[in-house]
């Protein structure tokens, strides 16, 4: 028998609440909506947020009247036990009358019905997120009205960060007044508040922050666009959020080793410097190889004329701001998986005239006691890898030679890294 139970409704209740649907609700019938720059109530109007009122009849699924014959005990007691539920938990039930030839006239419940959303937090114990969340949100609408529909999408974010709700108010307001500041978290002055705690709070900071400089335009008045994905909980690295918002980060560092002692730099030949500086001062060069692994990098042999920069995946913006770097020979060598050609993809569209080593359907296929696999496959596709590249590539994702095998450049043996860049130079 598949009649709903109390414990039934509980566990429909408390999913509801975790998917934030009361939150919402309530906020829809009580929070003070105002529109920016007056006191006047603003009709709430969102789709996304159902009136309380429809949520607080829960239909129970009951006995059909063959089973009323069939089991009229086992009725009996369920509905007995729904009455006495009821009555101890302040939950109206709402009754059905079914007549039958042989049984009579029996009343059954088919809904349980709450007084309001103070009465289901009561029941499944969520009074106090109940509470802290329309303090919360009382207090975050009164101080930036324009977060509504935020409070409205994410109520338990809201009362996660209830106890520095104030702190970060703080922050906001003084962001507002110092857009794009061109300072660093640790000059930021605002009482309670240090670099940790923006860096902590970073993901509702560009939530908040994006849709308050967006206002109600497409681009607000520090041009802002409002982005969904910002607004709705896209994460922010630290970098990303300082770059957005117009703070000042570390700069961003490319190592590179130089190659050949005679381009040594005052005797140095391992060296890191910023990203601009790096832009700015061409290294005297004919040929730069990019390779992933750090450990064959150091491991390198003098090759004439050359150096070799230190990869770091697919993030190629420092090195795209060296213009000079295109009138050099420049060679790539990364794993023979798909994310290694996916890479590869990625540089040539800063540096189209790049060149793979080592990642060709002949030293994949030499090696094959060395495949292992690769987790996650990049799928998609990649213009600008060269005809054989391509058609290893698409052999990969197909599973030609074999499901997610990829050849990582680490595994290679040494005396074939060195015949090849034998043949580079």
């Amino acid at each position: 028998m598949n009649w709903t139970t109390p414990d039934d409704l509980k566990k429909k209740l408390c999913t509801s609440w975790e998917r934030g649907v009361f939150f919402r609700a309530d906020f829809k019938t009580h929070g003070h909506y105002f529109s920016p720059g007056t006191n006047e109530p603003d009709a709430p109007d969102s789709p996304d947020a159902p009136d309380a009122a429809d949520l607080l009849r829960f239909s129970l699924k009951g006995p059909g009247a063959s089973e009323m014959l069939s089991s009229f005990d086992a009725v009996r007691t369920w509905a007995g036990t729904w009455l006495e539920h009821a009555e101890q938990n302040n939950i109206q039930l709402e009754w059905i009358e079914r007549a039958h030839r042989q049984l009579g006239r029996n009343r059954i419940p088919r809904a349980a019905v709450f007084s309001d959303i103070d009465a289901i937090a009561r029941y499944i114990s969520r009074q106090n997120e109940l509470r802290v969340f329309r303090k919360s949100a009382e207090y975050l609408l009164a101080r930036f009205p324009l977060l509504a529909d935020w409070i409205s999408a994410h109520p338990f974010a809201l009362a996660e960060n209830a106890r520095d709700l104030e702190s970060l108010a703080d922050l906001t307001d003084w962001y507002l007044a110092h857009q794009r500041p061109g300072i660093y978290l640790r000059q930021v002055a605002v009482p309670g508040v240090h670099t940790k705690f923006i860096e902590r709070h970073r993901l509702i900071l560009g939530q908040w922050w994006t849709i308050l400089c967006s206002g109600t335009d497409a681009y607000g008045p520090s041009g802002f666009e409002r982005a969904d994905g910002f607004a709705s909980g896209q994460r922010l690295s630290a970098v990303s959020f300082a770059r957005r918002f117009g703070f000042l980060d570390k700069p961003d560092l490319v190592r590179f080793r130089i190659l050949d002692p005679l381009l040594a730099v005052g005797g140095f030949t391992d060296i890191s410097v910023t990203a601009d500086e790096f832009a700015a001062r061409p290294v005297q060069c004919v040929r730069v190889l990019i390779i992933e692994n750090d450990i064959t990098v150091l491991s390198l042999p003098r090759i004439p004329g050359s150096i070799a920069v230190y990869g770091r995946g697919y993030g190629f913006e420092s090195l795209a701001r060296a213009s000079w770097l295109a009138e050099k020979e420049i060679w790539y060598w990364g794993d023979i998986d798909t994310h290694g050609f996916a890479i590869l993809d990625q540089l040539r569209a800063s540096f189209p005239k790049t060149r793979s080593f080592l990642m060709d359907e002949t030293t994949f296929v030499t090696y094959r006691s060395r495949w292992v696999t690769e987790p996650d496959q990049v799928i998609r596709d990649l213009p600008r890898l060269e005809n054989g590249e391509l058609l290893l590539y698409r052999a990969l994702c197909s599973g030609t030679y074999g499901q997610q095998l990829r050849l990582e450049q680490e595994l290679l043996p040494w005396d074939a890294v060195l015949s090849a860049t034998e043949l580079l130079q």
